[in-house]
């Protein structure tokens, strides 16, 4: 235990370096964001044999955080094989990570539709479209119940994102967000 001399010398540093809640809040849901947009597709692997070693590089790119040349090398991939279902999470994924959220939405939503893992997919399209800021479809349409606990982990990650840019803080704090509106 601390002595209590220390405890108060802390405490009062503490207040007097106060920082907003909102502010530890989006701190906090940043940092989690990029942890959750990272995993998943990264185990899948592409169907056709010639794509493999195209792949395989652009996947090495993706885990050296070389997303540029990931996308170029995912681009051949899917000129060869516009099926391959991994190939379009993994770029979904390098352009979410560049920012450019209108590519990664598209190649995501895609993948969904032909047949990609809802579960690998949610929380990356999730986050795209917090970055283009359609705060309200976040919240009405990415329920996080009925899903792994990292998944429901995720979007109540990006949810609470949504929440706290539209500046409704109780909400954003609250774990079970998902049964609020």
């Amino acid at each position: 235990m601390m002595p209590r001399m220390y405890r108060s010398a802390l405490f009062t540093n503490a207040r007097r370096h106060r920082t907003s809640r909102a502010a530890w809040i989006a701190l906090s849901l940043a940092l989690s964001i990029l942890v959750f947009s990272g995993s998943g597709a990264l185990r899948a692997a592409p169907t056709e044999g010639g794509d493999k070693s195209l792949y395989e590089d652009a996947l090495t790119r993706f885990n050296a955080d070389d997303f540029d040349g990931s996308i170029i090398q995912l681009k051949n991939v899917l000129q060869q094989n516009p099926a391959d279902i991994a190939a379009r999470i993994l770029i979904g994924k390098a352009y979410l990570r560049l920012g450019n959220a209108a590519a990664a939405e598209k190649e995501l939503r895609r993948a969904l539709v032909e047949g990609g893992d809802e579960e690998l997919l949610i929380v990356p399209l999730a986050s795209a479209t917090y970055l283009l800021e359609r705060y309200d479809e976040i919240i009405e349409k990415f329920s996080p119940e009925r899903r792994s606990r990292e998944v429901e982990a995720g979007l109540r990650i990006v949810r609470g994102q949504a929440y706290l840019a539209q500046l409704e803080l109780e909400k954003a704090e609250n774990p079970s967000n998902a049964r609020q509106r």
